[in-house]
């Protein structure tokens, strides 16, 4: 498995960078990039590969048990804060501002600036919302679901409403993705079914929101004389 992870990783972001690099047009940021990847590559390497730190993950090592209420809770009530934090400071927000029939233009301009381009102390918002919503988030939900808990589903549409903010259909991924893992594990054809009705159904709304309104079907500006 390190092997391939490690070839995928040289060819991707060391190769092809340096192929366009100095083939097609020089770029001093593809440069960094497959600095940074063969650093990356070469780290996998030793970390695999070295054995200084295998005693600490061997079933005799010394752990700290952490009840998975705590973890939860935890998780689900800095999410929450996070959340409030973001609406609150936001200049606007894409999904509401094309509810209202905002265009396609203006939508793009709103996404970027929902939690892209933060500034000062918000320049964290970003990282923190790639965390929750690429890791914590998906296994959260996820084991709210394998332990039937009764706030499995306030959980997962609280994730859903977070993704659909911004109007990106690639975050709502992470959302479904754990969901459809466990339907095909469990061989639930009815539940997969649902999902992939539903997941479809949601993006497809989130792309139609996404477009906006054309700017020829907006109500023409009527110059009232002063």
């Amino acid at each position: 498995l390190v092997v391939p992870l490690i070839g995928a990783l040289a060819a991707l972001y060391v190769a092809v960078p340096l192929w366009v690099n100095y083939g097609a047009a020089e770029d001093h940021y593809l440069l960094f990039l497959a600095a940074a990847a063969t650093v990356a590559s070469v780290s996998i390497a030793i970390g695999f590969g070295a054995p200084w730190l295998d005693r600490w993950f061997n079933d005799l090592s010394l752990r700290v048990s952490v009840p998975a209420v705590t973890v939860q809770s935890a998780i689900w009530f800095s999410f929450s804060v996070f959340l409030v934090v973001v609406l609150v400071t936001a200049e606007s927000i894409p999904l509401v501002s094309a509810l209202r029939g905002a265009t396609e233009a203006q939508l793009s301009v709103e996404r970027g600036g929902f939690l892209k381009t933060r500034s000062g102390w918000q320049a964290i918002l970003p990282y923190l919302g790639t965390i929750y919503v690429s890791a914590l988030l998906p296994y959260a939900t996820a084991r709210l679901f394998i332990e039937h808990h009764a706030w499995r589903f306030a959980a997962i549409g609280l994730f859903i409403f977070y993704t659909l903010l911004a109007l990106e259909k690639s975050a709502f991924i992470f959302a479904a993705a754990p969901l459809v893992y466990l339907a095909l594990r469990d061989r639930r054809l009815s539940t997969l079914v649902a999902l992939l009705l539903f997941s479809s159904g949601l993006l497809y709304l989130n792309t139609v929101l996404a477009r906006g309104v054309s700017p020829a079907k907006l109500p023409p500006v009527v110059d009232t004389p002063s």
